[in-house]
């Protein structure tokens, strides 16, 4: 099973205002899988914004399944489900911390070209599933968990490299 690293996660006194990222690498094969940020948006309920309490967030999936009207998977549950894909097949998954401006996420994306992201830097519209039964996505249901991991698995098995 692979690892996950947190390379530089001091480089800025944490919590800090920046751009991160996370990658994936074995051997030679090294690919950026997601860009993000913390606080360029201004959102009230978060009072120090963090590069690196994002990148935990998403490592533990801790916004759960999805966080808006849960009809679509949330970006965290996204991120974390594929660095749990990938350190199963031996990756290991690198969080770093990339830019102490929020605003330079667009930029990053471009110049990282993240395998999660369409061009402007959004997740990518086909990983973010609606449960197959019509309904809501119920974080505290064991099979919507399951459904949106096997269905995730599924697509990353052709997006990712074995």
């Amino acid at each position: 099973m692979g690892k996950v690293i947190f390379k530089n996660a001091n480089k800025q006194e944490q919590p800090a205002e920046g751009v991160y990222r996370w990658l994936y690498r074995k051997q030679s094969q090294r690919r950026t899988l997601y860009v993000g940020q913390a606080g360029a948006r201004g959102r009230g309920i978060v009072i120090h914004p963090s590069t690196l309490g994002r990148g935990m967030s998403e490592l533990q999936r801790a916004a759960g399944l999805s966080s808006d009207n849960r009809a679509k998977l949330d970006t965290d549950f996204v991120i974390g489900t594929a660095i749990r894909y990938l350190r199963n097949r031996g990756f290991d998954c690198v969080w770093e911390h990339l830019s102490n401006d929020p605003h330079e996420e667009r930029d990053l994306c471009s110049r990282h070209q993240p395998v999660l992201q369409d061009g402007n830097g959004r997740i990518r519209k086909e990983l973010k599933l609606s449960p197959s039964d019509g309904t809501h996505w119920n974080s505290k249901d064991e099979t919507h968990v399951g459904e949106a991991e096997k269905r995730l698995y599924r697509l990353f098995d052709r997006v990712f490299p074995k």
